[in-house]
C-alpha cells in the first residue's frame, strides 16, 4: 500500500500545478490595424504620429529608434503598464509591464499600426522571505496574452482618438 501512495502523490502534485499556468502553443502573433484619417496629408499624419508618442510614451525620443519622413514611416520600442482584472490581481501584477514595437506606416489619408515582438517584464520581488529577481519573458501564458491582447488594443484605440487630434502645424496658437 505504501509503494503506491508516492507515486500518487507525484501524479496528483504535477496534474495541479501543471494546471495553475497553461501555456499558449506559440507567442502572441502581431496585431496590424489600418486607422482611417479623411483628407489628411502624409505630412500630417507623420508629425501627428509623432507627437502622441510623445504625449503617450512621455518621451518620443526615448520610444523612437527609427523615423523617416519621405518614407512616413516611424518604429519604435514602447512599454505599458499590465493590464490587471481586478484588485487581487493587481496587487500579484504591481509593477509589470508589456514591452513591445511599434511600428507606424503613413500616407495619405491614413495610417497603419502594427504591434509586435511582445515581451513581459516583472520587476524583482519578495515572496515569503525569498527575493525573486527581475525577469523579462516572452508572453507565453494564457493569461498574460489576454491581458498583452487588451493592452494593444486600447494603445490602438488610444492611437485612433488622439492622433487625429494632434494639430502639428500649430496655426492656432
Amino acid at each position: 500500500m505504501k509503494r503506491y501512495i508516492f507515486p500518487l502523490i507525484v501524479m496528483a502534485s504535477s496534474a495541479v500545478l501543471s494546471g495553475c499556468v497553461a501555456m499558449a502553443n506559440a507567442p502572441l502573433p502581431e496585431k496590424t490595424e489600418v486607422v482611417e484619417f479623411p483628407g489628411v496629408k502624409q505630412a500630417d499624419i507623420y508629425a501627428n504620429s509623432k507627437i502622441w508618442i510623445a504625449k503617450a510614451f512621455k518621451s518620443a525620443n526615448n520610444v523612437i529608434q527609427y523615423a523617416d519622413k519621405e518614407q512616413g514611416s516611424i518604429v519604435g520600442k514602447g512599454a505599458v503598464d499590465y493590464p490587471c482584472a481586478d484588485p487581487n490581481e493587481c496587487l500579484a501584477t504591481s509593477g509589470m509591464v508589456i514591452n513591445f514595437t511599434m511600428k507606424i506606416d503613413t500616407k495619405d489619408g491614413k495610417a497603419r499600426v502594427t504591434l509586435s515582438d511582445y515581451s513581459l517584464y516583472k520587476p524583482t520581488s519578495t515572496s515569503l522571505g525569498v527575493i525573486i529577481p527581475a525577469s523579462t519573458s516572452p508572453v507565453m501564458t494564457i493569461p498574460a496574452q489576454t491581458a498583452t491582447t487588451k493592452a494593444m488594443n486600447d494603445l490602438i484605440a488610444q492611437y485612433k482618438r488622439e492622433a487625429v487630434n494632434q494639430d502639428a502645424s500649430n496655426k492656432n496658437w
